[in-house]
């Protein structure tokens, strides 16, 4: 049903949501550039703008006066993260891997078709650490992101693959790579995201069994055995169980 349409539809209120959902992809827009994008009047979009920023939700800055997410906006981006069950599941395990192994461990979380890094315990050096907190990280780059990509149904897989720039023969080799993945159950990739490091991942899904995110450990590659990376994949493998059971109790 065309919103239109629906009695019980506020259009304000929606109108208000497709303005918001413009600084997803840009921190900063002006005015002009706004109402061009929702294809409202200057003068409509100006009120709502007032409105939200009334209420903390934007705010305006430099001398251009362009508009950007102000604090509330921030703390209700943080709550929702939090308030998922990836993360409220996923956080005391990995806190107490992290304390008896001292390995680097981390949870991404998927939204829409970003993922963001929610939870995470790190021994990596910080210039070599680039997943940072709340980032969003592309889904073909690195095994905690690709893992998630390769348990998207066949079509919305198509839909991501089409919205990159890259060319056709790679992602003909991607799609290869996915359909591996999918059917091993984990990721293994090195030097995706950080010179010298690799990434090993498991999928984490919900009850209904769509995919919520992901877990994943790293290191170094200069000091990785196959021994060692067998026991890094048992111990990944049994702590996504726990994960996804604990999941289980939280619905």
């Amino acid at each position: 049903m065309e919103h239109s349409k629906d009695p019980n539809y506020i259009q304000t209120l929606g109108r208000a949501m497709e303005i918001l959902r413009l600084f997803q992809d840009d921190t900063y827009l002006s005015l002009s550039a706004i109402a061009s994008r929702t294809g409202m009047s200057t003068s409509a979009t100006y009120r709502l703008l007032y409105t939200l920023c009334m209420h903390g939700i934007l705010a305006q800055a430099g001398s251009k006066k362009l508009y950007f997410l102000n604090d509330e906006a921030v703390l209700m981006g943080i709550a929702g993260i939090r308030g998922r069950k990836i993360y409220k599941a996923s956080f005391p395990l990995i806190r107490e891997y992290y304390t008896q192994s001292g390995q680097t461990v981390g949870v991404m979380a998927l939204v829409g078709n970003s993922v963001i890094p929610i939870a995470r315990y790190s021994t990596m050096q910080d210039e070599l650490d680039t997943i940072m907190p709340y980032q969003r990280i592309p889904l073909h780059r690195g095994a905690s992101q690709r893992i998630l990509l390769a348990c998207f149904p066949p079509e919305r897989q198509q839909v991501y693959l089409d919205s990159l720039f890259l060319e056709e023969s790679i992602k003909k080799s991607l799609l290869g790579q996915l359909v591996r993945i999918r059917e091993q159950g984990w990721d293994y990739t090195e030097e995706h995201l950080s010179k010298g490091i690799w990434t090993l991942s498991f999928p984490i899904f919900y009850t209904t069994g769509s995919i919520a995110g992901s877990i994943y450990t790293m290191g170094y590659i200069c000091d990785t055995t196959p021994e060692l990376h067998a026991e890094r994949l048992d111990q990944l493998r049994r702590l996504s169980e726990q994960i996804q059971y604990q999941m289980g109790l939280l619905d």
